[in-house]
């Protein structure tokens, strides 16, 4: 039986905006399905983010955000905690008030994101991007953090920068500046080659134009830097000389071959690009990256004003996409997740240009068959989360729990241990922070030895015996007494509670075991 197509496709162009919001509701209940279940994936740089949290709420004004995992010394900025942090004090330090905040946001960045894509092109295109955007954010709108932020003004950045190339305002290379100076914020690692290739692309257009002082708005730069400015003028230059100690010293790191960092960017630009993320989402990736490449060679290649209207469009897009990747072969390593994350919306977007030129039949098939496995993985997704609440280690409902378990069965005034394989334990930490605000009865006391003592003790990943809780325990917490009760949990979590001889109370626990200083 023959398919009517035609009758389909009709169908779909008339009800094209319904149907987008239609499905857009589905992604977004699905990605928000955890939070509506009253849970967040509570992931490490998640923890350690509601851990800086805690801190601007401390001290009232921070200058700098979480540690920058790619250079020794080296932070992003303080903006993804400022934005955080009014839903942070609203919901008291609850996690889950944070994460309808997500929800929000990402519903904002959706809408801003349908308006640039609308004019840049037209409806069409951005029924297609916020679509294709949404279906993306179920797999990450549960447990958001600071690359987000990066990637959430990506299409402020390349409207005003197109903006700027299409009508030579220099409002548009202003604001460009800005939405650049926030990716900074977010997220050095894509703000810094953005950098680069925006100083490239707008000193063309001025050199060419003559438009000599528009360089005037530079210093609009100074105001996302001033906090990594400020910072190292009271720290004595610590990150600037981190930076320099990078290209003066030799790295710790295993030194990637630039061969290997090729095939690395290009699996990354073909293979990890979020038009599936799910099952054979490998090979899903690929086949779309095939078409893409084919739509931009010919877009680039097409000649006359009808055919190729958005030529100077795709190509800024291109630009910019490419560009990024061939910058960070640079870089010494393998481009991880949050590095690559904040540029999808760029690919996003041209795929989406696609429906301007494309075969309409292949088109509308390639896009129902993206819709139907994102939604059929998204279902997946979230059933998995809601079977993990309460069980899994990355599992904020699992962590609070297990710290209220302490605080229930203390009596009186008890020291309070952290243990994670890490090192870091930011899960545990967050925990501890938040549930003490929740029993103003109790005196617990983190870090500090008394004569009743809970350990509270992540599992050891496995076949990794040697980072288990033993010499913590014995060589850091000083003691040396067996635990009066283990409660030990199906996914290998302990609390161990401890009665201290005098002679254990008098030893003092290593001062490592009490560093808060690793999650900065």
């Amino acid at each position: 039986m023959k398919l009517p197509v035609k009758h389909i496709l009709q169908f779909f162009k008339k009800r094209a905006f319904f149907f987008t919001l239609l499905v857009v509701a589905i992604n977004i209940v699905l990605g928000g399905w955890t939070v509506f279940n009253n849970d967040i994936l509570y992931k490490s740089d998640v923890a350690r983010d509601f851990l800086l949290f805690d801190e601007l709420s401390q001290k009232g004004f921070i200058l700098l955000g979480p540690r920058a995992s790619g250079l020794q010394g080296l932070f992003h900025g303080p903006l993804w905690v400022y934005l955080n942090y009014p839903a942070y004090v609203i919901g008291q330090g609850n996690p889950i008030v944070v994460g309808y905040f997500w929800i929000l946001l990402n519903i904002l960045f959706l809408v801003s994101s349908y308006i640039v894509a609308k004019k840049l092109f037209n409806h069409s295109v951005a029924n297609v991007y916020v679509i294709l955007l949404s279906a993306a954010s179920i797999f990450y709108v549960n447990s958001l953090f600071n690359p987000y932020g990066a990637m959430i003004v990506m299409p402020i950045f390349l409207y005003t920068i197109i903006r700027y190339s299409q009508t030579l305002q220099w409002k548009y290379l202003l604001f460009n500046l800005l939405a650049l100076g926030a990716i900074i914020q977010f997220q050095m690692a894509v703000g810094l080659p953005l950098l680069l290739l925006t100083a490239l692309y707008a000193l063309f257009i001025i050199w060419k134009n003559k438009l000599f002082k528009h360089l005037l708005v530079v210093p609009i730069l100074i105001l996302p830097f001033s906090t990594f400015i400020l910072f190292d003028l009271r720290h004595e230059f610590g990150q600037f000389n981190a930076i320099v100690q990078s290209f003066t010293t030799e790295s710790s790191n295993i030194y990637i071959s630039y061969a290997d960092r090729i095939v690395d960017r290009w699996e990354s630009m073909t293979k990890r690009i979020f038009f599936a993320q799910g099952n054979f989402s490998g090979i899903i990736n690929e086949i779309v990256s095939l078409f893409l490449i084919f739509f931009a060679y010919t877009r680039l290649r097409a000649k006359g004003d009808k055919k190729n209207e958005h030529r100077h469009i795709i190509f800024t897009i291109l630009y910019f996409y490419i560009g990024f990747y061939l910058i960070t072969i640079l870089f010494n390593g393998l481009l991880l997740l949050h590095y690559t994350f904040p540029v999808i919306p760029l690919l996003f977007l041209l795929f989406s240009s696609m429906i301007l030129y494309m075969n309409k039949k292949v088109f509308f098939t390639l896009l129902i068959f993206l819709i139907l496995v994102n939604i059929h993985d998204g279902i997946i997704h979230a059933q998995t989360f809601v079977k993990a609440k309460g069980t899994e280690l990355t599992s904020w409902h699992f962590q609070s729990q297990a710290a209220k378990k302490v605080f229930d069965t203390a009596k009186g005034e008890f020291g309070y241990f952290l243990y994670a394989p890490d090192y870091h334990a930011y899960a545990q930490k967050y925990a501890f922070v938040y549930t003490n605000t929740l029993y103003p009865n109790k005196k617990a006391f983190l870090f500090e030895k008394k004569p009743v003592v809970y350990t509270v003790v992540e599992p050891a990943p496995e076949g990794r015996a040697d980072l288990d809780d033993t010499y913590w325990i014995k060589s850091m917490v000083k003691i040396e007494s067996k635990p009066k009760n283990v409660t030990t949990y199906p996914n290998g979590f302990t609390i161990k509670e401890y009665i201290l001889t005098e002679e254990e109370l008098k030893v003092s626990p290593d001062p490592q075991t009490a560093d808060w200083l690793k999650y900065r």
